[in-house]
């Protein structure tokens, strides 16, 4: 059996991601998916990345307008995209239903993400499959909108022990529903400590009434939505393609509207420079999202952090997911992403075992005895020694001459059009 060609398959996913897909993509580009072990791992990798939705709606739209396709992609392929559709109305029915009854308690919550950015920003709901309800209280509002939900079935599946947890150390509760919905309750938007902010009274006082499909709702604006989307896929390390096909579809609707200097503006105010600048670099590498050439230079990313984000070579990294798959390696990432040198410590000093990290507090739901510094950095020795390792990896291959390739390098030109073999690059 041949190797596949993983390159061409990264290739073959993000040009089904980008908004030009129906008019670029032709039948010889899908026929590595002729086979069902390969259209099965396509999609896979696709869900894994979180664009199943935006994947599986594309070729529907490519097989709806050539028949070369549609033998390719026949009707029981495009099944699960039916299921999508059915898990979208689901969705928006249930968020209606939690936004008016919150509006009739005088509550009007910011909401925020996929739940937002499917009626702001796709085609359809089907394209931006979501796993709970994002929503951004003010505080004081907090229990009040918890004793509303509970009334409308929602029950907290976390103990008390646990919440007080989150309340010290992350930024929302959480509410479950029998019939499988869930609800995130936000306060704020990023956990207390050094690494990067974005404050919720600048997201609630910019928010944007959107007329939604079921029900009109507050929304957080575009520049404060890529702000948060960005510092996001910063702190999963740049584990998936999802957030990236965001910010391309939020800034591609925003159009000239768009406030590249607000964006730039908070995010330095967060110091979140270097998630913006990778993120939004990213997007118009990848996707061809309209970002002005300048844009990094403008945040103020130093050239020592341009030069290592680019020797991690974050285009290949997040389509191999490689963050998910070498704890050593995200740890490596996420340093570089952070923009401020406590930030940084912080993420170092967790790593080796010298600061408590409060997700694994969240994760056991509990406090335990703190054991000493140096039986926890014993306990961590390989994990220093891999991250030592994969630093001194990138440094050297960003040193020697690149090799010709089918995706780009962090920095490069944005690409203007789809690269696939039926609609080369000018």
């Amino acid at each position: 059996m041949p190797k596949p060609d993983h390159d061409a398959l990264h290739r073959l996913l993000v040009d089904l991601c980008r908004r030009d897909a129906p008019s670029t993509l032709g039948p010889r580009v899908l026929e590595p998916l002729r086979s069902d072990d390969a259209w099965t791992a396509f999609l896979e990798r696709a869900t894994a990345h979180r664009v199943g939705g935006v994947v599986l709606t594309a070729l529907e739209r490519l097989s709806k307008a050539s028949p070369e396709v549609a033998a390719l992609v026949p009707g029981p392929r495009l099944a699960p995209l039916r299921l999508l559709r059915r898990q979208a109305l689901g969705w928006d029915l249930e968020q209606a239903r939690v936004l008016a009854w919150l509006g009739k308690h005088g509550i009007e919550p910011i909401v925020l993400k996929g739940c937002a950015l499917r009626h702001t920003c796709y085609g359809e709901s089907a394209e931006r499959p979501v796993s709970d309800l994002d929503l951004l209280f003010e505080s004081a509002q907090l229990n009040d909108a918890r004793v509303h939900l509970a009334a409308l079935g929602y029950v907290d599946p976390n103990s008390d022990a646990t919440n007080a947890l989150y309340r010290r150390h992350h930024f929302h509760l959480q509410m479950e529903h029998p019939g499988g919905f869930a609800i995130e309750l936000h306060w704020a938007l990023t956990p207390p400590g050094p690494r990067g902010r974005i404050d919720p009274i600048d997201v609630r006082t910019g928010a944007t009434r959107i007329a939604g499909a079921t029900l009109p709702f507050k929304a957080a604006c575009p520049e404060h939505t890529v702000l948060h989307l960005a510092s996001q896929a910063a702190e999963g390390s740049l584990s998936h393609l999802g957030r990236i096909v965001d910010i391309d579809r939020i800034v591609a609707e925003a159009g000239d509207d768009f406030d590249w200097g607000a964006l730039a503006e908070v995010a330095r105010r967060g110091d979140l420079e270097n998630a913006v600048a990778v993120a939004t670099s990213m997007a118009a590498q990848l996707f061809g999202t309209p970002v002005p050439p300048d844009f990094p230079r403008a945040l103020g990313v130093s050239g020592w952090s341009r030069r290592n984000l680019r020797a991690l070579d974050p285009v290949r990294w997040i389509l191999d997911q490689t963050a998910l798959r070498y704890m050593a390696a995200g740890v490596v990432m996420r340093f570089w992403l952070e923009s401020t040198a406590a930030a940084r410590a912080d993420v170092l000093l967790q790593a080796c075992g010298l600061r408590r990290n409060p997700m694994r507090l969240l994760d056991r739901g509990r406090e335990d005895a703190p054991e000493s510094a140096g039986i926890r950095l014993r306990m961590r020795v390989p994990t220093v020694f891999k991250i030592a390792s994969l630093q001194a990896a990138a440094w050297l291959a960003s040193a020697t001459p690149p090799a010709p390739r089918a995706l780009p390098r962090l920095w490069d030109r944005p690409e203007a059009r789809s690269t696939s073999p039926e609609a080369p690059a000018p």
